[in-house]
C-alpha cells in the first residue's frame, strides 16, 4: 500500500457517498441470474450498450429455457445474435460454456458457485469462454452478491481522473482499486463509475462544471492549475 493510501480511502469514501447519493444502486441492466448475466456480459463486449441490450432481447425470446440454448445449432444462435457484432465467435463461447457448465454442475446453471469462496467462484468464471476479469466480477458482483470490484472503462478512467490511480493497465487497475475501495462500496463506486462515465467523466470532453465530484478530482486541479 502507498504510503498516503489513508487519504486514498477517504477520498474514496466521500467520492461513494457522493455516488450513492446522485445515482443510487441502479442494476444498469444486469441480471439476478449468474447464467443470463454471463451472456449479457458476452454480447456486450466491442457493441454499444443500446444495441446488446436489444440483442438480449431478442435472444431470450428465441430461446426462453437454457435446455433450447444447449439444443440449438451456433450457427443458428449467431443468426440471432448478429446485431451484437462477432456473432460467430459468441454463439460458439455460447455453446462451449453450456457443455462445460453442464458437465461441472449437471444443470445448465451457475447457481452452485454460490458455495465456493469469491476467489475460486472468479477463477472457475475465468476459465469460461469468453470472460476476462472484470467480466467475470460482473457475473460475482450484480449476480452472486459478491463484494468484488469490476473495473470496466469507466471505471478506470473515473479512477485515473480522482487520482486513485495512475494510468495502468486493466490487470494492474484491479490490484489497486482492490487494494483502496472497501469491500462494502465496490457495488456504489463501480456502478456510480459507469453513470458518472456515461454522463459527466466522458472520455474526450469530460463535463468537469457539472461534476459533483471535481472537489476530489486531480484531473480538474490540474486543468484549472495549468
Amino acid at each position: 500500500m502507498p504510503l498516503n493510501s489513508n487519504l486514498f480511502l477517504q477520498k474514496a469514501i466521500k467520492v461513494c457517498k457522493s455516488f450513492r447519493k446522485t445515482y443510487g444502486k441502479p442494476r444498469l441492466g444486469n441480471k439476478f441470474n449468474p447464467l443470463d448475466e454471463y451472456l449479457f456480459i458476452l454480447l456486450s463486449l466491442r457493441t454499444t450498450y443500446w444495441s446488446f441490450e436489444k440483442v438480449y432481447r431478442h435472444f431470450k425470446n428465441r430461446y426462453p429455457k437454457w435446455e433450447d440454448v444447449y439444443k440449438a445449432r451456433a450457427v443458428d444462435i449467431a443468426r440471432v445474435i448478429k446485431d451484437a457484432g462477432l456473432s460467430n465467435q459468441k454463439a460458439a463461447h455460447i455453446k462451449s460454456a453450456l457443455r462445460k457448465i453442464r458437465k461441472d454442475f449437471g444443470a445448465l446453471s451457475l447457481k452452485d458457485l454460490n458455495r465456493l469462496n469469491d476467489s475460486d467462484v472468479q477463477n472457475y468464471l475465468l476459465t469460461l469462454p469468453g470472460l476476462g476479469l472484470k467480466a467475470a466480477r460482473c457475473i460475482m458482483m450484480y449476480s452472486l452478491g459478491c463484494n468484488v470490484l469490476p473495473v470496466d472503462t469507466h471505471t478506470q478512467r473515473v479512477s485515473e481522473r480522482l487520482g486513485l490511480i495512475k494510468n495502468v493497465d486493466n490487470k494492474k487497475a484491479h490490484q489497486l482499486l482492490d487494494r483502496i475501495i472497501p469491500q462494502e462500496q465496490c457495488y456504489v463506486y463501480h456502478v456510480g463509475c459507469v453513470m458518472h462515465g456515461r454522463r459527466i467523466c466522458l472520455y474526450n470532453r469530460p463535463k468537469c462544471v457539472e461534476c459533483f465530484v471535481k472537489g476530489y478530482c486531480d484531473y480538474y486541479k490540474e486543468i484549472n492549475d495549468a
